[in-house]
């Protein structure tokens, strides 16, 4: 378990598993929710240092958005966003997994499908997860994470 007490406003944390480049993968994570409304978590696919990555953010509503961050431009894209209908709201815990397969981008809430996208900027790369504090305190924990086939 990894714990996240995070006292400063505006601060990201990623944390990218190094040894191994994905074509197709699927990860997930575990997020138990200690407190505050603005906590955000992330999953990362595709990352290319050189290129950019894929990235979901939720935060601790239930609100996510999808993007992809060009490197080259150094730009933000927003692919989609929603809202999980699957959510356990406050402090509890939450199962997010995101899905990078060919040119699909499928992301989950509790074993629950939201939502999936095309987007054939990115064929590889490796994967992560961040923890991060936009608007507030941040307190998470995260119990696991994992990397499987999809």
């Amino acid at each position: 378990m990894i714990s996240f007490n995070i006292q400063e406003y505006w601060l990201y944390y990623y944390f990218i598993y190094e040894p191994q480049v994905y074509d197709d993968v699927k990860i997930s994570i575990e997020v138990e929710n200690l407190g505050f409304p603005a906590s955000m978590a992330a999953l990362i696919c595709r990352y290319d240092e050189d290129l950019g990555w894929y990235e979901v953010k939720i935060d601790s509503q239930g609100q996510w958005a999808m993007f992809y961050f060009d490197k080259l431009l150094n730009k933000w894209n927003r692919l989609t966003n929603g809202g999980a209908s699957e959510f356990n709201y406050g402090k509890d815990t939450n199962k997010y997994t995101l899905v990078c397969q060919d040119k699909d981008i499928s992301f989950y809430v509790n074993d629950v499908f939201s939502q999936s996208i095309e987007n054939k900027n990115l064929k590889k790369g490796k994967v992560g997860f961040s923890v991060q504090s936009p608007r507030t305190y941040t307190l998470i924990n995260v119990p696991w994470f994992e990397v499987s086939e999809p």
